[in-house]
C-alpha cells in the first residue's frame, strides 16, 4: 500500500454526499478516484463535493475504471451483499454500511468470501466511535457497574411517509426498522458487554411502510434487553444499563451525555450536539472517525475496526431471528 488511498464509492446517496464523502476530502493520504451510481442526480450531487472525481455507473464499471484500494459502499440496504461480493471477489479493501445483506444466507455467504482474502472488511458500525459510547465501554471495563442484568433501548428516526425511498418501504428490498435502526443498537450491546447477543422474540407494527415501527428482545449471557426502533415516534436515540444492584447507566447519542445514576458524567457542547443530531444528523461526530479507523486499518496501523465477518454478520443474524420470532405479532 502507498501512502496514498485511492478511494472509490458506490452510491452517492444522502450518507455518501453528508458524511463519507466529506470526510474522504479532509483526509491528506486519501485521492477519491471514483463515485458511481445508476442516479445521474446522485452523482451530480457527490461531484460537487469532489469536482473531478470520475463517474461510473456501476461498480464493475468503477473497479475496472478507477483501480480504487478501498470501496465504500452506502447503497440501498437490499443491494448490499451483491455489490460487495463484487469488491470482495476483486480483492479490494470494504467499508460496507449496515446491514452487510438483508437476508442471513446472503450475509453468511458474503462473510465467508471476505474471510477467505486478504482484505480489510469493516462495516459501518459508526455509533462504536461516538465520544460518549467509549466512554461507557471504558467505564463498563473499569468496573463502575456490577454484572448487567437489563438493557433498554430506543432508537427513533421519524421520517414523513411521503420522502421515504421506495426501498425503505418494503421489508423484501432492505427496509424496515429492525434491518435500519435496531441493527446498530445490537451491535452497541455486543460492544459495550462484549457478549454475543441472541435473539428471543419481539413484536412489530406497519403503519405507513413495512416494518415501521417495534421493538425486538434479546439475550446477551444472563443480560435482558428490548431495542425499541421506529421510523414514526419522535427523534431518540438512548441505550440504558442496568447491573445486578440497580445502579443505571444512560447514553443518549441526541442529547450528547453519559449518565450513571442519573449523574452526568460526560456532556458533550449541547449547542453543537443538536446541531449535528437534528439540523445535520450526518454530522454525527462517530461518522468520521469510523471510516478513519478503517483507513488507518487499510494503511497497516494497529486499531479496532468492527468486522464485517465478525461483527456484521453477528448482529445481522441477532436482527433477522428476532424478526422472524416477531412476525407472528405482527399487527
Amino acid at each position: 500500500m502507498t501512502s496514498t488511498i485511492r478511494l472509490g464509492f458506490v452510491g452517492c446517496g444522502a450518507i455518501t454526499s453528508l458524511v463519507h464523502l466529506r470526510s474522504a476530502r479532509s483526509f491528506r493520504d486519501v485521492e477519491v478516484v471514483g463515485l458511481a451510481d445508476p442516479c445521474r442526480a446522485a452523482l451530480e450531487r457527490a461531484a460537487q463535493i469532489v469536482p473531478g472525481a470520475p463517474h461510473f455507473r456501476s461498480v464493475g464499471a468503477l473497479l475496472d475504471g478507477a483501480a480504487p484500494d478501498a470501496v465504500v459502499v452506502a447503497t440501498p440496504s437490499g443491494t448490499h451483499a451483491e455489490i460487495a461480493s463484487a469488491v470482495i471477489d476483486a480483492g479490494i479493501h470494504i467499508y460496507l454500511e449496515k446491514p452487510i445483506a438483508s437476508d442471513l444466507l446472503s450475509a453468511e455467504v458474503l462473510a465467508a468470501r471476505a474471510g477467505g482474502k486478504d482484505i480489510v472488511a469493516a462495516v459501518g458500525f459508526n455509533r462504536r466511535f461516538h465520544p460518549v459510547v467509549l466512554e461507557a465501554r471504558r467505564l463498563l471495563g473499569a468496573g463502575a457497574m456490577a454484572a448487567i442484568a437489563d438493557i433498554r433501548t430506543v432508537f427513533a428516526e421519524p421520517l414523513e411517509a411521503s420522502s421515504i425511498p421506495a426501498w425503505k418501504r418494503h421489508r423484501n428490498t432492505g427496509g424496515g426498522v429492525p434491518l435500519d435502526l435496531a441493527s446498530h443498537h445490537v451491535d452497541l450491546i455486543r460492544f459495550l458487554l462484549a457478549a454475543e447477543v441472541e435473539a428471543v422474540g419481539g413484536e412489530l407494527r406497519s403503519v405507513f411502510t413495512e416494518f415501521d415501527d417495534g421493538a425486538l428482545a434479546f439475550r446477551a449471557g444472563a443480560c435482558q434487553a428490548v431495542v425499541e426502533c421506529s421510523f414514526i415516534r419522535p427523534r431518540a436515540d438512548r441505550v440504558t444499563l442496568e447491573d445486578n444492584t440497580g445502579r443505571t447507566m444512560e447514553i443518549d447519542r441526541i442529547a450528547g451525555t453519559l449518565r450513571l445514576d442519573g449523574r452526568p458524567v460526560r456532556t458533550m457542547s449541547l449547542a453543537h450536539t443538536w446541531f449535528r443530531a437534528v439540523v445535520r444528523p450526518g454530522s454525527d461526530p462517530s461518522y468520521r472517525p469510523a471510516l478513519r479507523a478503517f483507513l488507518d486499518h487499510v494503511q497497516g496501523r494497529p486499531c479496532e475496526v468492527p468486522s464485517l465477518v465478525v461483527d456484521g454478520l453477528a448482529s445481522l443474524r441477532a436482527v433477522v431471528r428476532a424478526e422472524a420470532l416477531a412476525r407472528g405479532s405482527t399487527t
